[in-house]
């Protein structure tokens, strides 16, 4: 029987999900707040803290996108001028360099308090 490794086991690092949520004074949730200071499509991004993705089938350990540079390619905040309850609403491409495989796009789904804009 085969078994996919991306999802099996623990990480030694804690999930998104477990970490405190910050909200501004207004009650909004922190990528809205983050949108308003210029985040739009094509904006370079640098991931400021620790976030494992465990998807990227060429990295089969996994892969820190810490100090990563990327570039937005969506904001899923929003459909048809409707406000959706994304919680990692921000679709960003990355190219992560590969000993086998030259760069490799990595594509993943963050909040606006995990990254900068460069």
């Amino acid at each position: 029987m085969a078994s996919c490794t991306c999802f099996l086991g623990r990480s030694p690092l804690q999930p998104r999900s477990l970490l405190p949520q910050h909200h501004s004074q207004q009650g909004l949730k922190p990528h809205v707040d983050f949108l308003c200071k210029g985040v739009k499509e094509g904006t370079r991004v640098r991931v400021t803290r620790s976030i494992p993705v465990y998807h990227a089938m060429k990295f089969k350990g996994g892969l820190d996108l810490e100090g990563k540079e990327g570039e937005v390619l969506s904001d899923v905040s929003q459909h048809k001028g409707k406000v959706l309850s994304s919680t990692l609403p921000y679709r960003i491409q990355f190219m992560v360099p590969h000993e086998e495989a030259g760069e490799v796009k990595v594509i993943a789904h963050l909040n606006g308090t995990e990254f900068e804009p460069l």
